[in-house]
């Protein structure tokens, strides 16, 4: 059985390591500042991340990786993959995805957004951010992602998911790859 292909992809990096997607331009910048002299491991450290290095040493279902855009597009077989952008905890970020980030995402034939809201903290802004990303790139909501523990009253213009963040056992990826499949069948029908 061949395995399933997964991309986390992640753009920012430091010299301890992969940060969160989605920090706003000045506290990124505080956060290059500081990585310069001090390591603050919070940062480097995710419920998320620590998800996906888990899948990495004990899955024998899927290939997961944490990749940087300008690396992993440049082989033939990237259509082979499946690229997750991941943003998470919207507290202090912002839905902003770069253009060189959504062509190199664009490029590959299975790309998705995922925003893991643990705390629900979506707001009107953001909201307003996805709408104005979708209306920029032309991408529906069957693209974006959305986690948050509790059912979401407003529209968020994105697929909304019901979430314990218990990734394990939830089976997150089995969530993610049915998603992916079910989108699949439904663009050709």
């Amino acid at each position: 059985m061949e395995k399933n292909n997964i991309n986390f992809v992640y753009t920012h990096f430091t010299p301890f390591g992969i940060i969160e997607n989605g920090y706003k331009p000045d506290i990124l910048k505080k956060i290059y500042m500081d990585s310069l002299s001090i390591k603050q491991d919070e940062l480097y450290t995710s419920k998320f991340m620590e998800y996906i290095n888990y899948l990495k040493n004990n899955n024998q279902k899927y290939n997961t990786s944490i990749v940087d855009t300008r690396t992993i597009w440049k082989t033939p077989s990237s259509n082979k993959f499946t690229n997750f952008y991941v943003i998470e905890s919207l507290k202090d970020k912002d839905f902003s995805i770069g253009n060189d980030v959504f062509r190199e995402l664009h490029n590959t034939k299975h790309y998705f957004f995922i925003i893991l809201d643990y705390n629900n903290e979506l707001t009107d802004n953001h909201i307003e951010q996805i709408s104005n990303f979708k209306v920029k790139y032309s991408i529906n909501r069957r693209r974006i992602l959305y986690f948050s523990p509790n059912k979401i009253d407003k529209s968020t213009g994105c697929t909304n998911f019901e979430s314990t963040f218990d990734f394990l056992k939830e089976n997150f990826i089995d969530t993610l790859l049915e998603y992916k499949n079910k989108d699949l069948i439904s663009n050709f029908i």
